[in-house]
């Protein structure tokens, strides 16, 4: 099962409102109208904020319960939500696009890494913005062995954190009721990251505790 599939009922409960300030202050610093794309959009509580900022905004997320539980509430006339893999293209150029909250994590290895950043910074109409953060090697080496118990309105959800074989890959799991569900989160090192940015201006850097935040100009 899709972790975040199983999260869905409570992934509100869970947002890092700072994070998520941090974010909303760096893109309307650099918002000036045009197309926007989320990727890995959640509940697009980030899309829906986004949607005074821009003519066109556009979010997915894998997860179809993400996008489900974010259709619920109010969605401005402006914002599109969809399902949608980040393995997979789309059809048009943004002149914002982010992927925040540990979206690139989620990639296995450095060259997938490089695929997909390769193929979404394609996706940037010239002079656009691509805002994005990777989890700090140093924060996810602590991770293995956190565990918390989440009391909700939806049941009991146990979360832990389980190390590997590789010291920069880490195992979430997360139970609830009868079901539990699994994924995989890797660090790159800074210097690897910025091996990426050929070709693009780096505006600003952000060292947070848990992560860096990265605004690129093409």
């Amino acid at each position: 099962m899709n972790t975040y599939d199983l999260i869905a009922d409570i992934y509100e409960q869970t947002i890092d409102h700072y994070l998520y300030k941090v974010y909303l202050r760096l893109i309307e610093k650099r918002s000036a109208g045009g197309a926007f794309l989320e990727i890995g959009c959640g509940t697009a509580h980030l899309a829906k904020k986004c949607a005074p900022m821009f003519d066109t905004v556009h979010a997915f997320d894998a997860s179809a319960a993400m996008i489900e539980k974010a259709g619920q509430k109010p969605v401005p006339t402006n914002v599109k939500l969809f399902v949608h893999d980040m393995a997979r293209p789309l059809d048009r150029t943004y002149d914002m696009i982010i992927a925040p909250i540990d979206v690139f994590n989620h990639t296995p290895d450095f060259e997938n890494l490089r695929t997909l950043f390769t193929r979404w910074t394609a996706h940037l109409r010239k002079d656009g913005h691509f805002i994005f953060d990777m989890l700090r090697c140093d924060y996810v080496k602590r991770l293995p062995g956190y565990a918390e118990t989440l009391d909700t309105p939806k049941g009991v959800y146990h979360w832990s954190v389980k190390g590997t074989t590789d010291p920069r890959r880490i195992i979430h799991e997360i139970s609830h009721k009868k079901r539990t569900a699994r994924h995989e989160e890797t660090c790159y090192k800074d210097e690897e990251v910025r091996t990426l940015f050929a070709g693009f201006k780096l505006l600003e850097t952000i060292r947070m505790e848990e992560r860096v935040l990265y605004v690129l100009q093409k």
